[in-house]
């Protein structure tokens, strides 16, 4: 019974990617403009001093992250060992064919730490649920106060579609215990001090993030300004729905949630598809420009990345460690 659930619910999910990579497809067939994505990859290039503002601003995410990250697991470790690995987990993400972000996350920090594996594998969870919560509070917020442009039926789906963000965080084989305990152990840590920290932390690198989009839809020149709210909400529902990536880098899943959540803001479908290709390959040039520095500064190793997989499933055969 267990293992048909589970079976189920893979294909419900798989279901869900391939609706949206339908999506994509039908943008990209009717909507993409490469004369004009040419343009305005040029006319940013052409800007460096808005590069360099968008890059301190995307770059200023991570700190934040890594610093809540830092504070929920009470370490006195450096905090370069902490950003160095949510970066890794970024380039992996974006570059690789597996997303498997959050093992080099956990691996990394393990190694060059005094951290434990069950409480890194722990706090990466928590971490997760936190963004994920934050984005979804975002996203119902912009959707309620934004309602002027949506159907009572869309804003039904924004919020099934958040309900299964939520509970999509999770593995399908954590047992229903473990899940509740992850979900008190959230709740007790916003209810401390340190949770506020934490959330005004993660609150703060979503906000940064935004400057990405804010920047390239303000510069894109397509008749109509995007305020910094805006495109708050945006980015949240675009990163909310990377949940159902189905490529490197959520390539399909960004573009087709960015082009969506623009045409709810009464942008024209195909600037908003202009907007999300040239967000996300500016994203995906600073992961590997990051990639390649961190594999010259701090260089991993695939012996080291089987390794880390290796003692993460014998974790996760360990439920008592959570």
């Amino acid at each position: 019974m267990g293992q048909t659930t589970v079976i189920n619910k893979k294909r419900v999910t798989w279901m869900i990617k391939l609706s949206i990579f339908g999506v994509f497809v039908w943008l990209i067939t009717q909507f993409f403009d490469l004369e004009q994505i040419v343009q305005y990859s040029t006319t940013l290039i052409k800007r460096p001093w808005l590069l360099v503002f968008m890059t301190i601003a995307y770059t200023a995410a991570f700190f934040a992250r890594a610093k809540a990250w830092q504070l929920f697991l009470r370490s006195n470790e450096s905090l370069s060992k902490f950003i160095t690995a949510i970066l890794y987990s970024l380039v992996v993400n974006h570059l690789s064919p597996v997303k498997a972000g959050d093992l080099i996350r956990a691996g990394y920090l393990v190694q060059k730490t005094s951290c434990k594996w069950a409480d890194v594998l722990y706090s990466v969870v928590i971490m997760r649920m936190f963004d994920l919560l934050l984005l979804a509070s975002f996203v119902v917020i912009g959707a309620v106060y934004y309602q002027f442009a949506l159907s009572f039926k869309v804003f039904i789906v924004i919020l099934v579609i958040i309900s299964t963000l939520i509970l999509g965080s999770f593995s399908f084989k954590k047992t229903r215990r473990i899940i509740l305990h992850y979900l008190r152990v959230l709740m007790e840590t916003m209810s401390s001090w340190k949770g506020v920290r934490i959330v005004l932390l993660i609150t703060i690198s979503w906000v940064l993030e935004a400057v990405i989009v804010f920047s390239i839809a303000n510069m894109v020149g397509s008749g109509k300004e995007l305020s910094f709210t805006e495109a708050v909400w945006v980015n949240s529902i675009t990163i909310a729905g990377q949940t159902f990536q189905f490529s490197p880098g959520g390539i399909g899943t960004y573009e087709s949630f960015m082009s969506y959540s623009l045409s709810v803001l009464r942008y024209s479908l195909k600037d908003g598809l202009t907007i999300a290709v040239v967000t996300h390959a500016y994203k995906f040039v600073y992961s590997f420009f990051v990639g390649m520095i961190l594999l010259v500064t701090t260089p991993i190793t695939f012996h080291q990345i089987k390794e880390w997989k290796k003692r993460k499933e014998q974790m996760n055969h360990d439920e008592t460690s959570f």
